[in-house]
């Protein structure tokens, strides 16, 4: 192994181990920097409003990790996901690409 991969590789630790403190939030927000499209999260009754409109409406995709499971929709020329397995009530995201 030469000296720069060392280096790199002792990086990547650095900042694992730093991430690992922190709070879920500042890791969600880090992980949409990096990945996938901008996102709003709805809550409370706007959440509760939109799960119902979206529920109607049916999902076109869908993931499933074996943990959570997410579904993809598509209302009034907005995209919508709503993810299950995170806690008590479902995640619900505006894509905002």
């Amino acid at each position: 192994m030469t000296d720069r991969y060392l280096a790199i590789v002792e990086a990547l630790r650095k900042q694992a181990k730093e991430r690992q403190s922190w709070p879920p939030e500042k890791v969600r927000d880090w992980i949409r920097t990096i990945h996938g499209p901008e996102l709003r999260t709805l809550e409370g009754k706007e959440a509760d409003h939109m799960l119902l409109i979206l529920e109607l409406i049916g999902h076109y995709a869908d993931t499933n990790n074996q943990r959570t499971i997410t579904y993809f929709y598509k209302h009034a020329g907005k995209e919508y996901r709503v993810t299950y397995g995170l806690g008590d009530d479902p995640l619900v995201e505006e894509v905002l690409s």
